[in-house]
């Protein structure tokens, strides 16, 4: 299994920042992942700055606090975080910097039985930052672990009382993360984006430069069921 995220290579990340891979599985089929860019708050008073698999498991700490695997359907599982962590700076569209690496494996059973939504639909949720411009919004999908089939309708519309309740819990877990040892903030990272100007001698204009990455002030659940296809792997 490839701990670091594919595709990293056009992200400006900073020193220690890093991004995380959040693991779950439907039955026994391939793993859904839903990743997550962070940074570490303070580093003075970070003890686990350079101890990626530390990391893991504090983020691994932070969800199951905030969701209870038991409420989860049978047939999904929490399969642990990974982590890769950059302690050098990567600017990019230059030479590409090796994270280090660590994961926390933590199997936790779903442990509700009855009829619930398929493994290929998920919940969308957004990152939002406060701040203008699209580069500026992010999104993640999670896995419909924790809703009934009878909470969405034919319309694909969520029941208002799950959306509130999968609201509460990534508030909560976005505030475990920061109350943690190591004071973890949710980030979005930042790649190349393609410049508007037009080419000059046929020479298409240099793409512009990523920025640094937005601190995630809210989590947002839309109230649309999305699918989650392109997030199911094969580790």
């Amino acid at each position: 299994m490839s701990i670091e995220p594919p595709g990293t290579a056009h992200l400006t990340i900073p020193t220690f920042n890093g991004l995380a891979k959040l693991r779950f599985q439907c039955g026994s089929g391939p793993e859904a992942i839903v990743t997550l860019g962070y940074r570490l708050e303070e580093l003075a008073d970070a003890p686990d700055a350079t101890n990626p698999t530390a990391i893991a498991h504090e983020i691994n700490d932070a969800w199951l606090g905030a969701v209870d695997p038991g409420a989860m359907s049978h047939d999904w599982s929490w399969k642990g975080v990974d982590v890769a962590q950059w302690l050098l700076p990567q600017t990019a569209g230059e030479a590409k910097v090796d994270p280090v690496v660590g994961e926390w494996d933590a199997l936790a059973a779903g442990g509700l039985s009855g009829s619930f939504l398929p493994c290929n639909v998920a919940f969308l949720v957004k990152k939002a930052t406060g701040a203008g411009g699209r580069q500026n919004r992010g999104r993640m999908y999670l896995p419909p672990a924790l809703t009934g089939e009878g909470s969405v309708d034919a319309e694909g519309m969520i029941d208002p009382g799950e959306v509130t309740n999968m609201q509460a819990m990534l508030t909560q877990f976005k505030e475990n993360l920061a109350d943690g040892a190591n004071k973890i903030l949710p980030v979005i990272l930042h790649a190349m984006r393609k410049n508007p100007a037009p080419p000059v001698g046929g020479v298409p204009s240099a793409p512009l430069p990523a920025g640094l990455p937005s601190l995630v002030s809210q989590f947002i659940v839309d109230n649309v069921i999305a699918t989650q296809r392109r997030r199911l792997h094969r580790s």
